[in-house]
């Protein structure tokens, strides 16, 4: 499934491809798909944060009636971060622990050592 980012940019509103038409052309659409490869059934939310370049939640679930959307209140990103940073610092420890595992395991062995880096 594509990935689509729209962060940071207050003009996120493209005069030729507006979020309500991606929305209805892009994203229903490729979760229609989606999930009838996978034989999944029911309502899909779609949460977004609440950015100024967005059209009303009330527009945009009119579009689909197994589509809705709703926006996190205002500034729910800066209370989320810190969440991410956690995330992201442990997968950090664990990739240098694994790192450091496989130098020491192949320190006996110099050519793994030297193919390992």
């Amino acid at each position: 499934m594509p990935s689509y980012s729209l962060q940071g940019a207050k003009e996120c509103v493209d005069e030729l491809y507006p979020f309500s038409e991606w929305y209805f052309k892009d994203f229903i659409l490729n979760i229609k798909k989606l999930r009838e490869r996978e034989g999944k059934t029911g309502k899909v939310l779609f949460i977004l944060d609440n950015a100024p370049c967005y059209p009303p939640a009330e527009i945009l679930n009119t579009i689909d009636d197994d589509f809705s959307v709703m926006y996190l209140p205002p500034n729910v990103t800066a209370l989320v971060q810190p969440m991410d940073q956690g995330v992201i610092e442990k997968l950090k420890r664990i990739y240098r622990k694994q790192v450091l595992r496989r130098l020491f395991l192949a320190e006996n062995d110099e050519e793994k050592c030297f193919c390992f880096c």
